[in-house]
């Protein structure tokens, strides 16, 4: 027998002889292999004879019947364990087998994404408050001509000029100067957060990424007015937010600095190339008062306080964990906090027992007190949309609006385009990059309002005396009236007693003109001419409630005696209140509570011995310093 060669020539020759015995033996081991299948097949998946339909019924119906008869389970059944609730504990929670990862079963590196453009979102709850502010004027250069002492009304209020100066000849020249304007202030949310987690979703993954490009960058925004006094009006008029700011920094004193923290407004690296124009408008200085609510938009206050809430608990539970273990609250155990009320300057609104970050000399809210500031970096150092604050503020002044008409208003900001000039094979499409900015829709149009009158109505309570007593009679009642003054630009008070039903008028004084000289250089002694008093009606006097005159517990510490009969305590006495419509056909509401921060700043507006006590409608001087009106009264402050 020849040796097999394993040559090409002979595998081949083989491969030919052998090729339809090879085929054979494959067709008939698949054919066994299909058989076994259908035997398998039929064992195991073929009812047997328990499962035949009639069997089924059978015992159904035998089961039905034993239940029937069977109202309750046998005693040894319901002692027999069955373990149902561990059952019921694996059906409910099935354990699950760790799936088993190879090396090989994930892609090496992760999948990147191309650049998309981003959804830009719009300011949300859009609204408008209008009213009446004093600015504080800038301050005249000195000249070598005395300027005549004045006195303030906090020196006023303290008794006296307290050496500082001698009171001025006109009270209304006792307060600063200022410049009375009607304004619109008009607020909005950014919503920062949301424009922030629809980068990080886009750009998170992205095959290019820049730092600088891949968060949100604010570029300028187009805010609009409408004038509708007479109705509705679609006929938008833009507002150039640069040119009302370089005007602004030629008229106005200075600026308030803002009471909220600095993460609720946007930093200036978020809106870059904007020069002097923010998003949140500064505040201008006032002459007197204070920036209150009327400054922030609502949502505002309502973080604020919850912020203030959190920080409160924050010092309460680094104040109760012991000592000595490591714990660490970011604010120190023997730093004090005073919570002296100084929140919304002049409002009463809530406070936080901090300080003002911007007159602290604070960057941020969480760097001052020890708290993680908004939109930071996390504890690894990634980015974390969660800890974002959800909106930062917008705020508009415009003080380019006149009294008795009603606008509304409507805002639309852009971005700076995060693709711009990048490269096209990391865009989802190549004009993704021509554009430099990104436009949002506009934002929700803001309730019509209107300007209101700079006439304003204050109201006191008045000593129980008979001076008093006498002047107001029955049925008068003194209304302050809180009018601009000519002199000072500043507001001034007029104390008027008024009868409900009368109007309320205001007496002002025209000095008289001096007379030309004759021709041919006669002269003739000066004829001594009185002023000129006229009467300007600034409201209606309606009606007012509850009693003006009170007595003085200071003065009088002890109460009247009660009977001996009657132990039960008098119900509270009605607050005063005052109803005026003013000359903008408005009605005005002014209660001593209300009144009392405006009247303690511009009580010294009043002459000297109507700052105390009730007066006469107006006191009226000559040149001379006599007083016009012979029915002053007297009293003292």
């Amino acid at each position: 027998m020849k040796a097999p060669s394993l040559s090409k020539t002979a595998m081949q020759k083989w491969f030919l002889n052998h090729f339809e015995k090879i085929l054979a033996a494959c067709v008939f081991l698949f054919s066994c292999w299909l058989a076994w299948g259908g035997l398998t097949a039929i064992q195991s998946k073929s009812a047997s004879a328990d499962l035949k339909p009639d069997i089924i019924s059978s015992r159904a119906a035998a089961a039905l019947q034993h239940i029937d008869q069977q109202k309750n389970p046998p005693e040894e059944k319901l002692l027999e364990p069955l373990g149902l609730s561990d059952r019921w504990a694996l059906w409910k929670s099935p354990k699950e087998k760790a799936s088993r990862r190879l090396v090989l079963s994930h892609p090496l590196f992760e999948e990147k994404e191309r650049r998309t453009k981003p959804e830009v979102f719009p300011v949300e709850e859009l609204q408008a408050v209008s009213g009446i502010a004093a600015l504080a004027k800038r301050p005249e250069p000195e000249t070598t001509r005395p300027r005549r002492p004045t006195t303030s009304a906090f020196e006023d209020m303290l008794g006296g000029d307290m050496g500082m100066g001698i009171e001025p000849s006109d009270p209304a020249e006792s307060v600063p100067p200022a410049r009375i304007i009607p304004y619109v202030m008009v607020h909005g949310l950014i919503p920062y957060a949301k424009q922030s987690n629809d980068y990080y979703e886009r750009f998170g993954n992205a095959s290019f990424q820049d730092a600088r490009r891949d968060i949100p960058l604010w570029s300028d925004f187009l805010i609009e007015r409408a004038d509708v006094t007479n109705g509705t009006s679609d006929k938008w008029q833009r507002i150039i937010p640069k040119t009302v700011m370089d005007s602004a920094e030629k008229t106005w004193a200075g600026i308030q600095p803002d009471s909220l923290p600095a993460d609720f407004f946007l930093a200036p690296e978020q809106q870059p190339a904007l020069g002097n124009v923010r998003y949140a408008w500064p505040l201008p200085q006032l002459a007197l008062e204070s920036w209150g609510m009327e400054a922030f938009h609502p949502w505002a206050l309502t973080e604020w306080e919850r912020l203030r809430e959190e920080q409160e608990a924050m010092m309460n539970a680094a104040q109760e964990a012991p000592t000595g273990f490591g714990l660490s609250s970011g604010l120190g155990m023997g730093d004090s906090y005073m919570d002296d009320g100084s929140g919304l300057a002049g409002s009463g609104g809530p406070a936080l027992p901090f300080e003002n970050p911007l007159q602290a000399g604070g960057d941020d809210y969480g760097d001052d007190y020890g708290m993680e500031s908004y939109g930071m970096m996390g504890e690894e150092g990634a980015f974390d949309p969660a800890s974002l604050i959800e909106y930062k503020l917008f705020r508009f002044v415009d003080t380019d609006v006149k009294l008795g008409r009603s606008y509304k208003y409507r805002v639309r900001v852009s971005l700076w385009n995060p693709n711009y000039n990048v490269p096209a094979q990391h865009l989802l499409s190549a004009d993704l990059a021509t554009a430099t900015k990104l436009p949002s829709g506009h934002s929700n149009e803001t309730s019509p309002v209107s300007i209101p009158s700079p006439t304003g109505v204050l109201a006191r309570t008045l000593p129980d005396n008979k001076a008093v007593k006498s002047a107001l009679g029955r049925d008068k009642a003194e209304v302050l009236i809180l009018l601009p003054n000519e002199k000072t630009g500043n507001f001034a008070l007029h104390s008027n007693l008024v009868i409900p039903g009368n109007m309320i008028s205001v007496q002002k004084v025209l000095e008289p003109e001096e007379e030309e000289r004759k021709p041919g250089g006669q002269r003739t002694p000066p004829r001594k001419k009185k002023p000129e008093i006229i009467s300007i009606p600034v409201g209606f006097f309606i009606d007012f409630m509850g009693q003006q005159i009170v007595a003085d517990l200071a003065q009088n510490p002890q109460l009247p005696n009660m009977p001996r009969r009657s132990r039960k305590l008098s119900p509270p006495k009605e607050p005063f209140e005052l109803l005026m419509l003013g000359d903008d056909g408005e009605l005005r509401i002014a209660s001593p509570a209300g009144s009392e921060e405006r009247f303690g700043l511009y009580m010294s507006t009043l002459p000297p011995e109507l700052r105390g006590v009730a007066s006469q409608p107006e006191m009226i001087m000559d040149e001379y310093g006599d007083y016009l009106d012979s029915g002053a009264m007297e009293g003292g402050d």
